[in-house]
């Protein structure tokens, strides 16, 4: 039976029609500055010696979603003024690691004795996030996630998870409406990595940044190849913009073909989106 309800949620998965839909988190009450120029966001780039500091300033409040694109740079908030406003806060240090060799299990000896640093990044205690999903509750429901969400949170996600990282606590579910302008909304914002391509889109209105994700397996899915096939993506916050003036809740795709170990295993390449409006500079 389990099986069974398992397919009939994946059904569909990499037609469009995903059982379940899930944002990047970000701090509670705000979102990621869009993927846009900053003059388009109303920020003043006249004076060089405050770029570094308008580019710090990456986080914007939930309420900017009822203003356009160029009210927004004049709300956006940096990590210390997030400090202060609701006890964000993240950290970050250097964590050293060694390569290992698979066919021996050991570090090497010699020239194959290669260390490196990566550096880790953690949220204190006082910091709380938020989670936007979307879903079909014809196939999942709140409480299912909400149970799912305290298991990772108990055992950690990520590579680190085995050193204690990526834990966490679910204080609440609860079912949330963004807030809407009074102006008419042209655009999308994403919440997440997705993998727009083939999409109706405006390309002349489109603003993301790409990055390549290389995916691993867990669990019995280390056994024979690991590694999953790299997947080109556009990053959080970009800004799309549908051809047809529509706008729907997620963008995106779902992935298969990702994996030569386990050929029914799915990528996420959806994401939730948010509407904006651009203004009169960029509609123009």
């Amino acid at each position: 039976m389990k099986n069974a309800k398992s397919f009939a949620r994946n059904s569909g998965y990499t037609s469009g029609v995903p059982f379940l839909v899930v944002s990047d988190a970000f701090p509670a009450g705000f979102l990621p500055r869009p993927c846009v120029p900053l003059a388009q966001l109303g920020l003043d780039l006249e004076k060089l010696e405050k770029r570094k500091q308008i580019k710090a300033r990456v986080w914007v409040p939930l309420e900017s979603l009822v203003n356009s694109l160029p009210e927004w740079g004049s709300a956006a908030r940096t990590d210390k003024e997030l400090c202060e406003i609701n006890g964000f806060e993240r950290k970050g240090v250097l964590h050293q690691h060694n390569s290992l060799n698979r066919l021996t299990m050991t570090t090497g000896k010699g020239a194959g004795f290669a260390p490196f640093s990566m550096q880790m990044h953690w949220y204190g205690e006082t910091t709380s996030l938020d989670v936007y999903l979307l879903l079909d509750e014809t196939r999942i429901g709140m409480e299912e996630i909400r149970i799912a969400l305290v298991d990772v949170g108990t055992i950690g996600y990520g590579k680190e998870a085995s050193t204690g990282a990526g834990r966490f606590d679910v204080l609440e579910c609860t079912k949330w409406q963004p807030p809407t302008s009074a102006n008419a909304s042209n655009a999308l914002l994403t919440l997440g990595p997705c993998a727009p391509q083939g999409g109706n889109w405006n390309t002349e209105r489109c603003w993301y940044r790409t990055f390549v994700r290389f995916g691993r397996h867990g669990d019995v899915g280390v056994h024979g190849n690991a590694f999953k096939n790299p997947v080109l993506l556009a990053d959080t916050a970009a800004i799309m913009t549908p051809a047809d003036g529509s706008l729907p809740l997620w963008i995106g795709r779902g992935l298969g073909g990702v994996s030569h170990n386990l050929p029914a295993t799915v990528q996420q390449g959806y994401a939730p989106v948010f509407p904006v409006q651009l203004g009169e500079q960029e509609a123009a």
